[in-house]
């Protein structure tokens, strides 16, 4: 093998050779540098309501394996967390997401609301409750000027009943010990966390 491997002799390779293996090298790099662009884009991209819907579906016939269950289940909670609110609030995906729900466990639906929350959204709601009457007052018209920004709220909506709506979504959703009740009053705690957090 050493000698055969003596006897080949590597000629010096003449320069419009060099250039070609260079363009080529080039070229490859290219390319690879393309798909793994592609790749990662793909990975960034944002998934729309339709996509999340399908997913759900899926995730309304779990599998048996509680390893799999958990893998489809995280996987939703991933994609969900990816939509924008408005999106969430698709009828939809709500009606798919509720079907889905209904087929997990005490314990999985548990730990799918706990994973939807949004970073925040208790603690803040807690501070609410621990509000004076004056400040929850102003909290209450801040965020009613940001529903009726948002059009969440119509314009003739009565302001004692968007209180009282907020008074007991808030009270329910941090009462309330059914991961269902939660997942039904999330989109308007979505809302309320987006309105507390609105300066305006």
């Amino acid at each position: 093998m050493k000698r055969l491997l003596s006897s080949i002799r590597l000629g010096r390779p003449h320069p419009r050779d060099l250039r070609r293996w260079l363009l080529g090298g080039a070229v490859l790099v290219l390319v690879w540098a393309g798909v793994g662009s592609t790749v990662q884009a793909a990975r960034d991209r944002i998934p729309q309501a339709a996509d999340v819907t399908a997913e759900a579906r899926q995730v309304s016939v779990l599998p048996v394996d509680a390893a799999a269950r958990a893998e489809r289940i995280e996987a939703l909670i991933g994609l969900l967390q990816r939509l924008s609110l408005d999106d969430r609030l698709d009828p939809e995906l709500i009606d798919a997401v509720e079907a889905a729900v209904a087929e997990m466990t005490p314990d999985e639906q548990l730990g799918f609301v706990r994973g939807l929350m949004p970073p925040g959204l208790e603690p803040m709601l807690r501070a609410f409750q621990a509000m004076d009457e004056a400040q929850r007052r102003r909290a209450i018209d801040r965020m009613e000027r940001e529903f009726r920004r948002s059009e969440w709220l119509a314009e003739d909506a009565d302001p004692e009943m968007f209180t009282e709506l907020v008074e007991t979504a808030t009270r329910g959703f941090l009462d309330a010990d059914n991961p269902e009740a939660q997942l039904d009053l999330l989109p308007t705690m979505q809302k309320i966390l987006r309105a507390m957090q609105n300066p305006g």
